[in-house]
């Protein structure tokens, strides 16, 4: 079990504003609407029967998760920007305004599509880098160069033609021009091999210049496999998504295509050409397991080498300590009418050690001067990534000062990136009716298991 915090420093001081009879009643939003609408962002509009702040949710569903970040100006006619979108992409998206005296409104769900990128140019033509020859095999390695796709880069596959005939294609990602392709040979006759690259879009380039292949059953057969390769890589336990693995291949004197496996799966191809030994790859790693990795080598006509001794790089999440890393402080003015809606709030940024599915959290009596906030029955506690308290209709509620509250379930995770479980919780505390106004400060404590 981890705590932290069980005595912490008072917090900042709150306000308390003696209740008297006002408006209860939220904003009313109308006239909502997603407009200038690009491939990358939009703008969402709206107003409201009286002054506001402004505030917009969306995501890929209507259950959103991305929030805008809050404009607390108070207006009647709102705009927000949503910028950093997917092209080509149905969003969700509600509005939310809080008037001055704390009543808040959502919207209903509404959605929009952002606009698709339009692309009629072709990329250009790809380069062949193996140059004519002679040779008496089955089959041949082609390799070449396949420059970025216009106006922007995207996915491209190269195909190759063995005269009218298709020998094979290549995926490229964005960013990669180099791709290799062991081609079947027509045997006893000349081979002309030639390239084009077709982006995402479907625009296919020319061709490339021709580069031939003789097959000559008389030439003297290469039979040789090129020298094992060389992982340099060292062993390693690491936390992360990926792993860089490099290593050597002996220069036979012509081009070699270097494949990369983890345990029995290909993860990598690299093509080097004659005179060429380095090589290296960014390869996703299996998480919380091993990943073993082991290297061959081809050469030109598919002699194979033996694979090369395995380099293991180990993926563990790292250890992470129970912590409450910040703590945004979103209502500090309180009125004494007996309401969560109309108390003070805060968001609690905590990191929970992995495995590790439950927390617990406990405040003392708020303090100001002589007088006394009693924190039972008064404060509620509810996360998004809670299976149990995942709503205000779900918060756990503190029953007594200084005693930790009933087990908050966690199922859910922030940010898989970072070491731990990121989890934010909700605190919101009413102010009973008759509470005497002034600045209250209180001290907090947290543990999970």
């Amino acid at each position: 079990m981890d705590v932290v915090g069980n005595e912490s420093d008072p917090s900042d001081s709150l306000t308390i504003t003696e209740a008297t009879p006002g408006d209860t009643t939220a904003p009313t939003s109308s006239n909502i609407q997603a407009r200038d609408i690009t491939t990358t962002g939009a703008t969402i509009t709206w107003t409201t029967n009286e002054a506001g702040t402004s505030q917009v949710e969306y995501g890929l569903t209507s259950e959103y998760g991305m929030l805008t970040t809050l404009n607390s100006s108070l207006v009647t006619s709102h705009s927000v920007a949503l910028t950093g979108l997917a092209s080509g992409t149905t969003y969700h998206f509600r509005v939310a305004s809080t008037d001055e005296f704390g009543n808040t409104a959502s919207s209903t769900d509404a959605i929009f599509t952002t606009g698709v990128v339009s692309d009629e140019t072709p990329p250009p033509a790809p380069g062949i880098t193996t140059t004519d020859t002679t040779v008496n095999a089955d089959t041949y390695l082609i390799i070449g160069t396949a420059g970025a796709d216009t106006p922007s880069d995207s996915i491209r596959t190269v195909t190759l033609w063995n005269g009218t005939s298709l020998a094979g294609s290549a995926t490229l990602s964005v960013g990669q021009t180099d791709w290799a392709i062991l081609a079947s040979l027509n045997q006893n006759t000349t081979n002309s091999f030639t390239a084009s690259s077709t982006d995402a879009y479907g625009n296919s380039s020319l061709a490339s210049s021709a580069v031939i292949i003789t097959e000559d059953p008389e030439f003297g057969a290469d039979e040789v496999a090129p020298e094992v390769p060389v992982i340099t890589t060292s062993a390693i336990t690491v936390d992360s998504a990926s792993y860089t693995i490099s290593g050597t291949a002996g220069d036979d004197g012509g081009v070699r295509l270097v494949r990369l496996y983890n345990g029995t799966t290909l993860v990598g191809t690299a093509s080097l050409v004659a005179g060429e030994t380095d090589w290296s790859f960014n390869i996703a790693l299996n998480q919380n397991t091993d990943n073993s990795f082991t290297a061959t080598s081809a050469d030109a006509v598919g002699n194979v080498s033996d694979a090369s001794s395995a380099v293991v790089i180990t993926e563990e999440e790292a250890v992470a300590n129970l912590a409450v890393t910040s703590i945004d402080l979103l209502k500090s003015s309180a009125t004494a009418d007996n309401t969560f809606e109309s108390g003070w709030q805060w968001k609690f940024h905590i990191t929970v050690p992995t495995s590790e599915t439950t927390l617990n959290m406990k405040f003392a009596d708020f303090i100001s001067g002589s007088n006394t906030l009693a924190s039972a029955s008064n404060i509620r506690l509810y996360s998004d990534e809670s299976a149990n308290a995942s709503t205000t209709d779900s918060a756990i509620t503190i029953t007594t000062a200084d005693t930790y509250s009933d087990d908050m379930l966690l199922e859910d995770d922030l940010d898989t990136d970072t070491a731990g479980r990121q989890i934010e919780v909700m605190v919101e505390v009413k102010v009973p009716s008759g509470t005497p106004g002034g600045s209250y400060s209180t001290s907090y404590g947290v543990k999970s298991l």
